[in-house]
């Protein structure tokens, strides 16, 4: 009802103010208003007004702010470049910079921009493609995207930067794809360089790489031949997929290194292929180079199983749900202060001016759907939630505002599980683990089914489920964890969970063993208040947004690896809610339990006259906060229900004025955890 008024008063606002003032008006939408009445155009600033891309500053750069400023790079092989801005080439099929005969020798440094949308399908007079055809000088900071190579008969070096490298590569960032059909017999095909004699260091390449003529040639995920030197902290993501050919030599970083060295090194691609089978070769064919054991690679030997469609939606529902929850975020207009009243943070004052990230910190297990409640209709004009004018000062008829608004970690796993899994209903962390029946299994094998303390806790998770079978074989584990899964551990009085929002990445070292520091989980959270300043950006976050935990972390603070049963076999779900032992008429707005199929989340019930006026909005849910936060036996109200009694609305109900000579339509409304609405009743009385 509060927001409907707001909304009728600023339509009012609106209305008033088109209405006012002596501006003429046109009679006809096609009729254009006297010059006089025209508002003025104001011109937009020109960022690189005054600069000369095709002449070097007072430092002796080329500036480069369009694409015929990068085509400028080709008439001055030994000039020193720097892009102001993102360029687009908009299709355009690019002509590799600098030959066998005349090398790019200068400095391009790319500052971090992004060059994107082209293609380069042709060689030099040598057969070098990329970018570079031959580079002699610097190049670094270059970012590329949306970029494919197709090579031909006559390729014999190719890389989306680089072709041949006879100078220095630095922090660059490669995303794209190589296609080669046809090739020159021998010819060296890598994700950033074909051929390399210098330094590689600090790029990353996720450039996947199709070859299907791949007679003698030499494929690498990095460089396709790198003699001498190094490739050092160098990473690779693309998919090698590598067919045909009696002879070729095919390494993730290299296909041939001689003489070189390979250090500080990952690839991360998963699924590549030669001649249809998986392989985790290094490099294809070394002579003398040594790789340290800063070398993994990702464990491409884990085959996937593909799960059924509706197992996969709920799983990335549960991954929606968790994102949403830590990242979104939203202001103040004025002071807003909420009593946290218990040990685990401190009171706080949301303060109008300041930029909040994710749903805050507090027990109340509140939902997404409970936050958004709380927030005007419309963004600010950043685009960042605001709290709703009604919240300030609002005395809920159960509870203050913030029934409506923040979660602790454990109800942020919870919520996030239960908009799609039914049985979910862990109230705190402790009470996360299979063997509480809360609705949780073990993801891998781990024994679960411990003794536990006087308390029916488990104190220590390294000690009671970690250190039993060893950390090798819980790190096993965590491989299996997929995205929608949970981790989860206790420690003593208290505990965590996190929300798994990828699949994991299994990285292995040179010796083909799981290595624990470079293999990873990528999760979401609810943590305390802290404090951030990214890119520019300033902001207080009670949340983890996308945070990677490594194998050796998760290990150290005794996580164990968990899921829910609807995220592994299919079921049917079914989104109905009905009214169960309602009175008939107007005792029946407040008598009778709603009774959802699925986990409810709220309640709304409406009210009109018989010419549709809105009558009484309200919307209730169904697990209700406390006015204070003492950790107590109030947790056990935390369980999500799939109950609601009516009787909740009578308290707004009795302050209505009812016409006795009319007739209403009551409308009641199941809003489901899953985000289903359904409606659960209608009725005239």
């Amino acid at each position: 009802m509060k927001k409907l008024l707001c909304l009728i008063l600023a339509i009012f606002v609106l209305i008033s103010c088109c209405a006012c003032g002596n501006a003429p008006v046109a009679e006809n939408e096609n009729e254009t208003l006297p010059a006089e009445t025209q508002p003025e155009a104001t011109p937009e600033e020109d960022p690189f007004a005054g600069i000369d891309e095709f002449t070097p500053d007072e430092d002796g750069n080329y500036q480069i702010y369009t694409a015929e400023g990068l085509k400028n790079v080709a008439n001055h092989l030994d000039g020193s470049f720097i892009l102001l801005c993102n360029i687009d080439l908009g299709g355009a099929d690019w002509v590799p910079v600098g030959t066998q005969a005349a090398p790019f020798s200068g400095k391009f440094n790319g500052n971090n921009f992004t060059i994107s949308n082209f293609t380069i399908t042709q060689n030099t007079a040598d057969g070098d493609m990329g970018m570079f055809g031959v580079n002699a000088g610097q190049v670094v900071n270059v970012y590329t995207e949306n970029v494919t190579m197709t090579t031909n008969a006559d390729t014999k070096q190719a890389g989306l930067l680089i072709g041949t490298n006879q100078g220095q590569v630095r922090r660059s960032n490669l995303k794209g794809v190589i296609n080669a059909e046809d090739l020159a017999a021998g010819a060296k095909i890598g994700g950033l360089a074909g051929y390399s004699v210098e330094l590689l260091e600090t790029t990353t390449a996720a450039v996947d790489l199709n070859v299907s003529a791949a007679g003698k040639a030499s494929v690498g995920g990095i460089v396709g031949h790198q003699e001498g030197n190094i490739i050092r902290n160098c990473n690779a993501s693309g998919v090698l997929t590598i067919s045909g050919g009696e002879a070729k030599t095919v390494g993730l970083f290299a296909g041939v290194a001689n003489d070189a060295e390979l250090t500080g090194c990952q690839f991360l691609g998963e699924g590549n292929k030669v001649d249809g089978e998986l392989f985790v070769t290094c490099i294809g064919t070394q002579t003398e180079t040594t790789t340290n054991t800063e070398y993994a690679i990702r464990d491409n030997s884990i085959e996937k199983v593909a799960f059924p469609a509706d197992v996969q939606a709920r799983r990335d529902h549960v991954v929606e749900v968790a994102r949403a929850m830590a990242g979104t975020f939203w202001t103040v207009k004025e002071p807003l202060f909420i009593d946290y009243n218990c040990t685990c943070c401190k009171d706080r004052t949301f303060l109008p001016g300041k930029l909040y990230r994710g749903i805050p910190y507090n027990h109340k297990n509140g939902s997404m759907q409970r936050f958004l409640y709380a927030m005007e209709e419309q963004p600010d004009e950043n685009g960042n939630l605001v709290v709703a004018d009604w919240v300030y000062g609002y005395q809920g008829t159960i509870d203050t505002w913030d029934m409506y608004i923040g979660n602790d970690c454990s109800s942020f796993a919870q919520q996030a599980l239960a908009s799609v899994c039914d049985d979910v209903q862990f109230y705190r962390s402790r009470t996360q683990f299979p063997h509480y029946g809360f609705g949780t299994i073990a993801v891998g094998d781990w024994n679960w089914d411990i003794p536990v303390d006087a308390d029916g806790y488990a104190d220590d998770t390294y000690k009671e489920y970690i250190e039993p079978i060893g950390e090798l074989a819980m790190m096993e584990n965590y491989a299996l964890l997929r995205a929608g899964d949970m981790v989860g551990n206790t420690i003593t009085a208290g505990g965590h969970c996190r929300i798994v929002v990828e699949d994991p990445v299994v990285m292995l070292d040179e010796n083909g063993n799981l290595d624990p520091e470079a293999s990873y989980v990528t999760t979401c959270e609810q943590t305390g208040f802290q404090d951030v300043e990214e890119n520019g950006l300033s902001y207080t976050s009670s949340t983890r947004l996308d945070t990677k935990y490594s194998f050796a972390v998760l290990i150290k603070e005794g996580y164990v690896p968990m899921t829910c049963e609807c995220l592994v076999t299919s079921t049917e779900d079914i989104s109905e809610a009905t009214v169960e032992d309602t009175l008939d008429g107007r005792l029946g707005l407040t008598t009778g339990i709603v009774t959802a199929t699925r986990n409810l989340d709220s309640v709304e019930m409406i009210i009109t006259d018989a010419e549709g006026n809105e009558v009484f909005r309200n919307r209730m849910f169904t697990t209700v906060g406390k006015t204070t936060d003492s950790m107590s036996e109030y947790f056990v109200i935390r369980k999500v229900p799939k109950t609601y009694d009516l009787a909740n609305f009578t308290p707004a109900i009795s302050q209505i004025q009812w016409d006795l000579s009319k007739t209403y339509h009551c409308t009641i409304i199941a809003h489901l955890n899953c985000g289903d609405e359904v409606v659960a009743r209608e009725f005239d009385f």
